[in-house]
Order: structure tokens, then sequence, then C-alpha cells
């Protein structure tokens, strides 16, 4: 997985805006990190930013000071269902 599937994943599981260090943190008590990070808030707020000024359909939308939600149109119930699978497979290999 990566950071940006991860962080996906958290903001789809939240369905409001969450700020960077949030985001960060959950991902990190979900155990979803993709690689390991000196600083994982800063590795968030870098992998959002990269997205937003590469990619005009960015699923990320700044809302506030490193805050952050999915864009509107993005397919939230279809993140939703992949962390479900996911932890459905996390479960079945303990």
């Amino acid at each position: 997985m990566t950071w940006r599937q991860a962080i996906i994943l958290v903001l789809a599981e939240a369905g409001h805006p969450r700020h960077t260090a949030d985001i960060a943190e959950r991902i990190d008590t979900l155990g979803i990190k993709p690689h390991r990070s000196e600083d994982p808030e800063r590795t968030v707020s870098s992998t959002i930013t990269e997205s937003i000024k590469m990619d005009p359909k960015s699923p990320f939308v700044r809302v506030g000071p490193s805050v952050y939600k999915l864009r509107d149109e993005f397919d939230v119930a279809k993140a939703r269902r992949v962390l479900q699978q996911w932890r459905g497979h996390e479960a079945g290999t303990s």
C-alpha cells in the first residue's frame, strides 16, 4: 500500500476533513504505514500537496491549514470497501 492509498483510506473512513497529524496517527493506529518515515505527518502532508499540485483530478481537497478531505466526486464507498477488505485480510493473517 502506498502513502496515497493509506491517506485515502483514512479520509474515507473518517468521512470528514482531517488534519495531517490526525491522518498520520490513524495510519499508524491501523498499521497501514506503507514504509518507515522519520516524520509521518510530513510524509502525509507532502504526499497530499504533491498530488494536488500534479494531478487536476487529485482525490484530495485542502479545506484549511494542513486540513484535507476527499474530493466530493471521489468514490468514498469504494475506498471504504477496500479498507474493509484490507482489515479482513489482516485479520486472516494473524
